[in-house]
């Protein structure tokens, strides 16, 4: 260990660059048929960090569903008291009217409440800044980094504030047609209203930080995050399902096909904050657009079984309209680090699963996932880290291929 530091072997990169020196004459930078020498190190968790975090709520709700002729209404109210948030109190009214037996309208409004949850509120956590990126080329300052807590006094430097909690309201309205025992269609359209939106910064850097840093007496700190209620959100979607059920060949098949298709928006981003008297991003465009557009805005599901005594067979297809990998404040430009917007094809999936009821209490079971072993697209260079993750980390069906479960079923 003589001559090495503690930096120089556990700082930022320090153990790439102790053996970057055993391949002399390689740029692991721009040598794009090696792992660029970047990484970042770890110090574990630090006894600063330790902390803990409880909470006591209370709560009580109340409902009423009463029939008036061909109107159904229900009513339910619901207090709860949170130990660190005080008490709020939410609604659900629901109604549906039928017209005939065969088609009925129903809609409901309701309001809901999430509190910062503990891991939020109580979690910190000291490393070092990550320099592991795609070309070798860090867009993050070297130093040390800690994750505060919202509600730290020393964070406050940094724009943190004590989290607000999550309010939502949510309105649908639907229809539904039976025109017969064996078959249904249902279309429900509904719209979701989040406000203070919980997540966490983007690192926090420059020299104003750094300065905050050293006035904490945290020296060698570069980088800073924390959670915050970043923006506001509102979806707007439709819901169609339809269901089917056939007589056949003495035993019976059910058909299910079920479609979504959504939108979201966000709003009153709370972009940046004030550290030092420069103005520091703390989310940026990205962060925005993911939320927009990161997830599929439609999805469809086939699915049947068909039973026939003990045994059953199950089919189900399921497809993901595209979505996007966003990064960067500028939509197609790449990033310092290599990164680059990319949208990512539709996929289609299909499963199927086997039962077999040998006893009225014992069922074996036969599950294929991904039977046609489908993989999404595969990342652009520029996003992958290093050239390590071929494969997105948000694709909606994951990007392990096919899987196979066998299960024994057993009820008493």
């Amino acid at each position: 260990m003589a001559g090495r530091t503690l930096a120089s072997l556990y700082g930022p990169g320090g153990i790439y660059n102790q053996y970057a020196a055993l391949f002399p004459g390689v740029n692991f930078a721009t040598d794009t048929s090696v792992i660029p020498a970047t990484g970042s190190s770890t110090a574990g968790n630090q006894p600063l960090d330790v902390g803990s975090a409880t909470r006591d709520v209370r709560g009580g709700y109340v409902g009423v569903d009463a029939t008036f002729g061909k109107l159904d209404v229900g009513v339910t109210g619901r207090y709860e008291n949170y130990s660190d948030f005080g008490g709020t109190s939410n609604y659900r009214l629901t109604a549906r009217y039928e017209f005939i037996p065969e088609i009925a309208v129903r809609g409901t409004i309701s309001s809901g409440f999430h509190a910062p949850s503990l891991a939020q509120l109580g979690q910190q956590s000291t490393g070092y800044t990550s320099t592991f990126t795609n070309n070798g080329s860090s867009v993050l300052t070297p130093g040390r980094t800690r994750q505060f807590r919202s509600n730290d006094p020393t964070a406050a430097a940094f724009g943190a504030k004590p989290l607000d909690p999550e309010e939502s309201t949510t309105y649908s309205l639907g229809i539904v047609f039976r025109p017969d025992s064996t078959s249904s269609l249902t279309i429900d359209a509904y719209r979701l209203n989040v406000e203070n939106v919980i997540t966490n910064t983007d690192p926090i850097q420059g020299a104003t930080v750094t300065a905050a840093f050293n006035a904490a007496n945290l020296l060698g700190f570069t980088q800073a995050s924390y959670y915050l209620n970043a923006w506001d959100a509102q979806t707007t979607g439709i819901d169609l399902v339809g269901r089917k059920q056939f007589a056949l060949v003495g035993g019976k098949l059910d058909l299910t096909l079920a479609t979504s298709f959504l939108d979201t928006e966000v709003s009153q981003v709370n972009q940046s904050v004030n550290v030092g008297g420069a103005a520091i991003t703390v989310v940026g465009n990205a962060r925005i657009r993911d939320a927009e557009t990161g997830v599929p805005k439609n999805k469809v599901i086939l699915s049947g079984r068909y039973s026939y005594g003990p045994w059953a067979l199950d089919a189900t297809g399921t497809r993901y309209g595209k979505y996007r990998y966003n990064v960067g404040n500028v939509p197609g430009i790449a990033t310092a680090n290599g990164n680059v917007d990319q949208e990512f094809s539709p996929e289609t999936y299909f499963d199927l699963g086997f039962s077999f009821a040998a006893l009225d209490s014992l069922r074996l079971e036969l599950l294929v996932q991904n039977v046609f072993n489908k993989y999404p697209d595969k990342y652009v260079t520029g996003n992958r880290s290093s050239g390590i993750n071929p494969y997105s980390f948000i694709a909606p069906n994951g990007a392990s291929g096919r899987f196979l479960q066998a299960g024994l079923n057993w009820t008493f």
